[in-house]
């Protein structure tokens, strides 16, 4: 009788865990599933795809934006055409989208520093959230310190101290990203001088020309003029070393909370229907997936992993990044 009640209740428990492991498969699926049953029947998209990119040609934002489009454009079926429109740290090219006449097939290509900053330099009077996310699909290489080859300071520590004494000028966007870590800095006690020297492909050539005498910019942007001698890298504005250059310091080792983490977000008007954006999504999850080529080109571009976020995963990085650039608020007029 003992062993009658033991073998029920062993076959009882067998039961209730399959039961619990059924369970668990099905709540795995579920976001699987409800993002099928959304975008089901979807006849979208029915003609060629604009992306309106809110910088100029030639830059980090450019090269990677090109890559997804070209790998979209594949994934999709139709045209998937990047258009620039730089100015105003791509707040003209979110107006654009913002005012679209034709949301389903006209999207946004902005820097996620560009979302935060902007609202926080008083640039913008709106954030991320007038938008609707699709992913954020790559991510800079690090932005990093650069000064010429001349400049009397080699390393993060002599620029510090050298700029505590000596006016020095920095090239920068003005009311980006970039402008507002250069005016932590300048809270910092450094003696910065804060000028407008365009996009990071403008002030390349300013930084040559001694038009200014250091700037931010892309790690892989800057590689040419490095590896010339041109310039020297000092100190990345990302909060750990850049998976590319493990020994370059980071800014906020010696100017505490001096920090940009930039990634390339897609966006879509307020109120563009869920289904496309999800549709959009999963193509670029599948794309990372499945197509090696695309995979090789941006993380080689880049330095980075080309592993896209889904729509929650984009929203709550935006947000982290919005509340970041909210504490540099204190430092702008």
């Amino acid at each position: 009788q003992n062993m009658k009640k033991a073998l029920s209740l062993i076959l009882a428990l067998a039961m209730m865990l399959t039961m619990l492991v059924g369970c668990g498969d099905k709540n795995d699926s579920n976001n699987d599933a409800n993002n099928d049953s959304q975008t089901e029947g979807l006849k979208w998209p029915e003609k060629d795809i604009n992306i309106l990119l809110g910088y100029g040609a030639g830059g980090d934002s450019d090269v990677c934006t090109r890559y997804m489009a070209d790998a979209l454009s594949k994934e999709l079926g139709v045209n998937v055409v990047v258009t620039n429109m730089g100015g105003a740290n791509a707040s003209l090219a979110a107006n654009e989208i913002m005012n679209s006449t034709d949301p389903e097939y006209n999207f946004l290509a902005i820097n996620t520093a560009s979302l935060s900053a902007n609202p926080a330099t008083g640039l913008t009077d709106y954030n991320y959230e007038a938008l609707d996310a699709i992913s954020i699909f790559s991510s800079y290489s690090g932005e990093v310190l650069l000064v010429r080859s001349d400049a009397p300071y080699t390393t993060l520590q002599e620029f510090v101290d050298y700029a505590k004494e000596n006016t020095v000028i920095m090239g920068v966007a003005m009311g980006g990203a970039l402008y507002a870590a250069a005016s932590a800095m300048k809270a910092a006690g450094l003696k910065l001088e804060i000028v407008d020297a365009g996009d990071g492909v403008d002030r390349m050539p300013a930084l040559l020309n001694g038009s200014i005498d250091c700037t931010f910019a892309s790690y892989s942007s800057s590689r040419d003029y490095v590896e010339n001698g041109d310039f020297l890298e000092l100190a990345t504005l990302c909060a750990e070393p850049i998976p590319a250059a493990p020994d370059m310091p980071c800014v906020c080792d010696v100017l505490d909370g001096v920090i940009v983490n930039t990634k390339f977000c897609l966006m879509a008007q307020k109120g563009t229907n869920p289904a496309i954006l999800q549709k959009i999504n999963d193509a670029l999850q599948h794309i990372y997936e499945t197509n090696e080529e695309y995979v090789k080109n941006v993380e080689d571009y880049s330095y980075q992993s080309a592993k896209p976020m889904t729509i929650e995963e984009t929203l709550a990085e935006l947000e982290t990044q919005y509340q970041t650039f909210q504490g540099y608020k204190q430092y702008l007029g």
